[in-house]
């Protein structure tokens, strides 16, 4: 819609849910709400997303355009601060996005945002590129923070791998591949994120 448009949901399952028997406990819910729209502040840098719930604010963006800003402003300025920028084209695709140093990581994949042309995607190619960029440099069985926006030809890319359309398969994924991992692997090279 023209700029200052407001999409307001509200009362969205005030009846029964069609798959009541499929829902979780409240809070798993919302969990998943929250990461859904976190998701799309993040692919959408030039939209002001505001997540609320009861009396407070989940997510609050500012829609500023900027990548790093939104990314501090989901994340916190604390992990944004510690991530390093990722810019890399290997003539099939471009990397851009932030990773986190081998020191700074999680125990599970949660803090890894994919995204294909702006859409936030499951890709286990862009997975395990991540993870072999790492492998090279740290050893530990631990998880790095990474959001990273894979842009490539809309053409090489399969988006009716699912039917929620949540995944992607890529015509040309050994390119891809190596774009993501040369794309990290260079990123912590570069600002001296390597482990002693």
């Amino acid at each position: 819609g023209p700029k200052g448009t407001t999409v307001r949901v509200e009362n969205l399952f005030y009846n029964t849910p069609a798959r009541l028997k499929f829902l979780k406990s409240d809070a798993t819910e919302l969990a998943a709400c929250v990461e859904v729209v976190s998701k799309c502040a993040v692919a959408n840098p030039r939209v002001r997303f505001t997540l609320r719930h009861g009396s407070g604010t989940l997510v609050q963006t500012s829609g500023s355009g900027d990548f790093g800003t939104v990314v501090a402003e989901v994340w916190g300025r604390e992990v944004a601060r510690a991530l390093a920028p990722v810019d890399f084209y290997n003539g099939q695709a471009r990397v851009r996005g932030f990773v986190s140093p081998p020191h700074f990581t999680k125990p599970t994949r949660a803090l890894q945002w994919f995204m294909v042309n702006g859409r936030p995607v499951r890709s286990k190619t862009l997975q395990a590129a991540l993870d072999q960029a790492l492998r090279s440099l740290t050893p530990e069985k631990r998880f790095p923070v990474a959001v990273l926006n894979v842009e490539v030809d809309p053409a090489r890319v399969d988006v009716n791998v699912s039917p929620t359309k949540s995944e992607v398969r890529f015509h040309m994924e050994g390119g891809v591949f190596d774009a993501v991992r040369r794309g990290v692997a260079a990123a912590l090279i570069a600002t001296g994120m390597v482990p002693h």
